[in-house]
């Protein structure tokens, strides 16, 4: 890029450290309105595609319950969604409510789930991680179907990258030293049974 634009003379804006996280911020709104009810108890909330989400903050707030919120979510992982009042206001983060901000997710697998949940073909109660059960539902048919095999191992792949990237190392963290000269390999033992 820098290349590109040398003879132009035109200074490159850098987005700083602190706000390289937050870059689903350059993603289109989606607006929402708070719901709740103080005579029932019902704190304020937001619903995101079928799933309720809230935070302490908002749940302090009642004079917010009919009023719409600026939604601003990273779609490869939907367990916290950035929300803004209508004047720009930030409000926060939001998180899923129950066991859907258990397992990271995107917003395709969180639609497949409830596709397969009107389908009837799905099933999960309130204590269940549902992206759990969506994956032992789509393993009960890989012996049947290729598709499903590559879609487990996709949403496997996507858990486990949402899961180190969380996991940031430690600056005091001294790396093991490597080994000098050839190194041995083991011979490996496969228990009978196995394929």
């Amino acid at each position: 890029m820098r290349a590109g634009i040398r003879d132009r003379r035109v200074l490159l804006r850098q987005l700083p450290q602190a706000l390289r996280g937050n870059l689903c911020l350059l993603q289109s709104v989606h607006p929402a309105r708070v719901r709740g009810h103080i005579g029932r108890g019902d704190k304020p909330h937001i619903s995101f595609y079928h799933v309720r989400y809230t935070s302490e903050r908002l749940a302090r707030r009642p004079e917010l319950i009919g009023k719409r919120l600026r939604i601003y979510y990273d779609a490869d992982d939907i367990r916290v969604l950035r929300a803004y009042l209508a004047d720009g206001t930030e409000l926060g983060e939001l998180k899923a409510g129950g066991l859907w901000s258990a397992t990271p997710h995107s917003l395709e697998v969180r639609k497949r789930i409830f596709k397969a949940k009107r389908l009837r073909q799905l099933h999960f109660g309130q204590w269940d991680d549902p992206v759990q059960v969506y994956l032992n539902f789509k393993r009960a048919k890989v012996k049947r179907s290729r598709k499903a095999a590559s879609e487990i191992a996709q949403i496997q792949d996507h858990i486990k990258a949402k899961q180190t990237a969380a996991i940031k190392p430690a600056a005091d963290v001294v790396p093991l030293p490597l080994a000098k000269g050839p190194v041995k390999a083991q011979g490996l033992r496969i228990p009978p049974g196995f394929a």
